[in-house]
């Protein structure tokens, strides 16, 4: 769980990327904004842009979503909204 922080730069970026084209592709804003995080915590992880191609980092992707969208749900602030 949680990231290797080593540079922030591009981070928005990312998220905003993911998010629109989940968006684009279909997805609720919850689920959009899930996939926003998971590219902007592998930004975070990488100096300039990850090394790995979009297809090296796929299962790690739906793994982070997955782990993601659980602990969002189960959040208090959540279950009060």
């Amino acid at each position: 769980e949680g990231c290797n922080v080593v540079d922030v730069t591009g981070c928005g970026n990312a998220f905003c990327g993911a998010f629109l084209a989940a968006v684009q592709g279909g997805e609720t804003d919850f689920d959009a904004a899930v996939w926003g995080c998971v590219a902007a915590s592998f930004m975070a992880e990488s100096y300039a842009i990850p090394q790995q191609i979009p297809s090296e980092l796929h299962d790690a992707a739906l793994l982070r979503v997955d782990n993601l969208r659980r602990r969002v749900k189960t959040s208090e602030h959540v279950k009060s909204c």
